[in-house]
Formats: structure tokens, C-alpha cells, sequence
């Protein structure tokens, strides 16, 4: 069984995957986006797995945690993605599909008993994934005006020249966050949903539940990897017409899931 990680963008997805990422029989790649491109053919897919990685020169999933005996630094680059789509190669019949993937994932992988990918963007396409009975989908959330702060700082900062108009301006990532948000709720009972600051000041619950969800024992899950310093920081971050701008966008949505919109 695959699984992925979905959420809006500076939601918690990355923390999320590597907690995962530190139990000895999950494997997850970042942003490899290789469930985007579900049901074509194989030259096809190949083609988009390459393109991905060509856009991203080797950035396609970072280094693994290494101090994990378990884990090699083999993430980084083509290599890597030459393997996977050599055990794509030698699964498919004629389509690529979810079992297809998760079967070379986890030859890849043989430590691993579910192994997945963590990208925001699959809550765009949960529609199709979550009927996938190969996978299984984990969304987390988070409170849309720290996401809007952080947001921001990285795609008018570092992230500047790689992310559209649309992530540079809070009042259209609120916009975006109740998309999400409204795709979630259509496929609840097909996910695990995780609410980011319950996740991050009291992680026990959400981990007993992700366990269950993957079918590993909750044990594994290495705590330490959880902080709760991000809560509340767009305080200080956006300015007064900022966050007026979120709530406008937002707000219904927010107070729907308890989030404080004065």
C-alpha cells in the first residue's frame, strides 16, 4: 500500500514527512510528484518523472536521513530516478498505475512496508487519489493565516523566482487554502486529516492514528521531530490589511474549523 501527504504549502506537510520518514518501515520521497501522472503509458510517464527531475536538477527528493541504517543518499539524483523507473519498467502492463508504483517504490526500498511521497499539491487532485485503492492520503492543515505568512516570505524571498503571482499575495493563498479545504472535506472519509496545531502540541493522538492509518506501530514515530514554535506566527508577519484580506477570503472556513478570524 503507497501513501501520500498533501496539504497546502507551509501546512506541516515537510515536518509531517519526516517524522515519517524516521520510522524504520515507512519511506517517503519529497515531492517526486510520481502519483500526478497516474494511468499513462509508460513512455509517457517516464517522460514526466525525467521532466520533473530536469526542472528540479537533482532536487527531486532530498537526502535521506542518514544517521538511519536503513537509509542511503540516494534521493539526490539521477541515479535514483534512473532505478525507479527501471522497477516502474518491469511492473506495468501497459499502464502505470497506483500498485504499479507502490510495488517499485517498495523494491527500491525492501525495508519498507509502506512507501510514499509527501507534495502539497495532491490535494488539488484528491479526487482521483483518494479513489485509488492502492493509496492512501494523509492531509494536514493549518491555521490559513500563519500559511499565508509563511507562504509569502518564501515566494517573495528564496522562492521568488519559482512560484506564481498567485503565492505571493495572502489574499489569493487564502483563496486557495478554502480550496483545499473544501476538497478535503468533499473526501473526508477517505483520508486521515490532521489538524497542524494539535499535531505539533500534542502529537501522541495524531501519531496513534497515523500508525493505525499505515498500518505501523505508532512506536516507530521518532517525537522529537515535532516543534510547536511556528503557531500563531504571522503576529508581527502580515500586515493589518494582510490579514484583513484572509479573513475576507476565509473567514467562514476558518471559524468552521476554529480558527480565531478577530
Amino acid at each position: 500500500m503507497a501513501f501520500i501527504i498533501a496539504g497546502h504549502m507551509r501546512s506541516g506537510t515537510t515536518m509531517l514527512r519526516e517524522v515519517c520518514q524516521t520510522h524504520p518501515r515507512l519511506e517517503v520521497t519529497r515531492e517526486f510528484g510520481n502519483f500526478h501522472r497516474l494511468n499513462l503509458s509508460y513512455p509517457r510517464y517516464a517522460r514526466f518523472i525525467l521532466g520533473q527531475w530536469w526542472r528540479k536538477r537533482g532536487g527531486i527528493a532530498p537526502l535521506a536521513h542518514v544517521d538511519h541504517p536503513a537509509r542511503r543518499p540516494e534521493f539526490r539524483d539521477l541515479p535514483y530516478v534512473t532505478r525507479y523507473l527501471a522497477q516502474v519498467y518491469r511492473f506495468q502492463h501497459g499502464r502505470v498505475t497506483s500498485g504499479v508504483i507502490d510495488e517499485a517504490l517498495r523494491h527500491l526500498h525492501p525495508h519498507a512496508t509502506q512507501a510514499g511521497d509527501k507534495q502539497p499539491d495532491y490535494a488539488l487532485k484528491l479526487d482521483q487519489l483518494t479513489g485509488e485503492t492502492a493509496i492512501r492520503c494523509v492531509y494536514i492543515y493549518r491555521d490559513p493565516l500563519d500559511v499565508a505568512a509563511s507562504t509569502v516570505e518564501k515566494t517573495r524571498g528564496p522562492w521568488y523566482r519559482t512560484h506564481s503571482d498567485e503565492l505571493r499575495e495572502p489574499r489569493r493563498i487564502a483563496q486557495r487554502w478554502v480550496r483545499m479545504m473544501e476538497a478535503m472535506e468533499r473526501y473526508r472519509d477517505r483520508l486521515l486529516v490532521i489538524r497542524y496545531e494539535d499535531f505539533v502540541t500534542d502529537p501522541e493522538p495524531a501519531l496513534d492514528r497515523l500508525g493505525a492509518w499505515l498500518d505501523v506501530d505508532p512506536a516507530g514515530f521518532d517525537r522529537s521531530r515535532v516543534h510547536s514554535s511556528s503557531i500563531g506566527t504571522h503576529a508581527g508577519r502580515l500586515s493589518p490589511q494582510e490579514v484583513a484580506d484572509v479573513v475576507a477570503a476565509a473567514g467562514s472556513t476558518m471559524q468552521r474549523y476554529g480558527y480565531a478570524t478577530e
